[in-house]
């Protein structure tokens, strides 16, 4: 069915109420709904993107400890916002909040803006977050149409085609709009929310326990599951990924690469890392990725770990190896931007990605690599002197 014709054949007065009366009996306890303060909501809006509510929750009470005001996510260098929004996931969210912070300090005087078009335009702040905060922060009267209320929606009407995408889109942010009541519709969108995380589920929805289930046309006719009907998700490619361990013995140091400032992990340190191509075995992939940051003599040691992560459609196998300088490393003012040498004891203080600390987790317990003896070496090592 058409939302348009779901809505007129749909008593809207009965469904708002049974909606507000839902939702105040069972609305979640979040930190962020304890606040007005729209930096607060921004905050919180920007972490629970691709994210659970349970992640967020801690994530959300460091980071304001951290950085309490505007002025302060915005005067604190992009290295630190990083690294307290490590294991977070999908960094670009961290680096447009630390812009837009910037631009907040100095476009508006350090005042989170209210006009909701000046808030769609900061950066990261697509429709349905600036509408959340215009709404939640701000009592602008605005729809919200997440993955949740998204789900919510198709259910209700059993709309065909892909809800992502316009025509359906269209009518169902224009849907959300229509049933929102005069009064209360900042609780309207939070329950709607709430009732597709906690009851309309994706796999398993409670409709005996949905106060809209008289209203939902999915649920009358048995195909709750057929909704939405979303683009198929790419498949999965699986990637051997190889990172090393590059060991200055004499100062006891690691070699740490920062990542640029475009595609994943963007911004973030980490080991010299390089995807295994398929003519290379992974110790020539190893000797490659240090040959990328160095010029020096090193040699290149066995696997220590291998684990496996996935990144966007990506599944990964990453081996780790460790290598050693065989002769000094230069000053630190030749070394270049983007590249340090670094003691293990302070790779904590630099943002990496999840995979990456958990090599670093492996390390620490481990870090000082164990002297071997030449014969040793030489069965299961290359040396490589790059002039």
């Amino acid at each position: 069915m058409e939302p348009d014709e779901w809505k007129a054949a749909t008593d809207l007065t009965l469904l708002r109420k049974k909606l507000l009366a839902w939702y105040r009996q069972n609305a979640r306890d979040l930190p962020w709904r304890r606040t007005r303060d729209p930096y607060h909501i921004w905050i919180s809006e920007i972490m629970l993107q691709q994210t659970t509510v349970a992640t967020v929750r801690g994530y959300f009470e460091r980071f304001l400890d951290r950085f309490p005001s505007i002025e302060d996510l915005a005067s604190a260098p992009e290295e630190a916002v990083l690294h307290l929004w490590q294991g977070l996931g999908y960094y670009r969210r961290a680096r447009h909040l630390h812009r837009a912070a910037q631009i907040i300090v100095r476009d508006f005087g350090g005042q989170f803006p209210t006009d909701p078009d000046e808030i769609r335009g900061l950066p990261g702040l697509g429709r349905y977050t600036a509408n959340a905060i215009a709404c939640f922060a701000l009592n602008h009267r605005l729809p919200i149409i997440e993955a949740n209320t998204r789900r919510l929606w198709t259910r209700l009407t059993a709309a065909t085609g892909n809800p992502a995408k316009p025509p359906l889109a269209t009518s169902l942010w224009q849907l959300a709009q229509d049933v929102l009541p005069k009064r209360e519709f900042a609780d309207f969108n939070q329950g709607a929310m709430d009732l597709g995380s906690m009851i309309c589920t994706p796999k398993s929805p409670e409709c005996d326990k949905c106060p809209l289930a008289p209203f939902c046309i999915a649920h009358q006719t048995g195909t709750e599951t057929q909704f939405p009907q979303l683009a198929p998700r790419r498949a999965f490619v699986d990637v051997e990924h190889v990172t090393v361990l590059l060991w200055d013995k004499e100062k006891n140091q690691l070699l740490v690469t920062q990542r640029p400032d475009d595609g994943p992990w963007a911004g973030l340190w980490e080991f010299p890392r390089v995807e295994k191509r398929d003519e290379e075995d992974h110790l020539s992939a190893a000797t490659r990725a240090v040959k990328s940051f160095t010029l020096q003599e090193f040699q290149t040691r066995s696997a220590v770990m291998t684990l496996r992560h996935g990144i966007m459609h990506f599944k990964v196998t990453l081996t780790c190896y460790e290598a050693e300088l065989l002769r000094s490393t230069p000053s630190k003012a030749t070394v270049p931007s983007g590249i340090r040498w670094v003691s293990p004891k302070d790779l904590p203080t630099l943002p990496f990605s999840s995979p990456q600390r958990r090599i670093i987790a492996r390390l620490l317990k481990h870090p000082v690599p164990e002297r071997r003896s030449r014969a040793k070496s030489r069965r299961d090592s290359r040396s490589q002197d790059v002039t």
